[in-house]
């Protein structure tokens, strides 16, 4: 598959009509692409349909499967002896261990396991997260002066950034009669 790349000069803009020209080339550019972007979605669309039963069917007969394996496993545990696994001709099948957690005991919620925790000095299993509310400080921006800016070590900046918005609809139809 070869890549075909599409190359532009680097263009010296002295005059408004070499800008108007340049930005129509850009919205001739945003459409092709927006069409092979569209193309590109509606395959895949496709491919998707045409695979996704087959990859779902293989799915739930995998579950199934691994149900009955397990199942297996848990019933006999002697085949096991002293491992947590069996290695099998066409796989391992076996227990692992997980990560340790916490679980609720019956009747209590975190709110509770809070509650306690605090009241029995056991803060070193409370977490506290401090941070700065920058939210609110660029919400009250115009009521805070200068000073209290510069105190609090931040300033309140807003990027101005260059754009082109393509006008689709006045170059669209020459694109697609191409």
């Amino acid at each position: 598959m070869t890549t075909k790349r599409i190359k532009t000069a680097a263009a010296v803009l002295l005059t408004r009509e070499d800008v108007e020209a340049c930005v129509e080339k850009i919205a001739r550019a945003t459409i092709a692409r927006d069409g092979l972007m569209a193309q590109m979605d509606h395959d895949l669309t496709d491919v998707r349909a045409r695979f996704e039963p087959q990859i779902t069917a293989y799915g739930q007969a995998i579950d199934g499967l691994m149900r009955d394996v397990q199942t297996w496993a848990e019933d006999y545990p002697e085949q096991f002896g002293k491992t947590k696994s069996i290695d099998l001709m066409h796989g391992t099948i076996g227990f692992r261990v997980g990560m340790p957690k916490l679980k609720l005991l019956s009747g209590w919620t975190w709110a509770r396991v809070l509650d306690v925790l605090k009241a029995e000095l056991m803060q070193i299993f409370v977490r506290t997260k401090e941070e700065v509310d920058k939210e609110g400080i660029i919400a009250q921006r115009n009521e805070l002066s200068p000073e209290t800016f510069k105190k609090m070590g931040v300033k309140v900046v807003q990027d101005e950034v260059f754009f082109v918005e393509p006008k689709r609809e006045a170059v669209a139809e020459t694109v697609v009669s191409q």
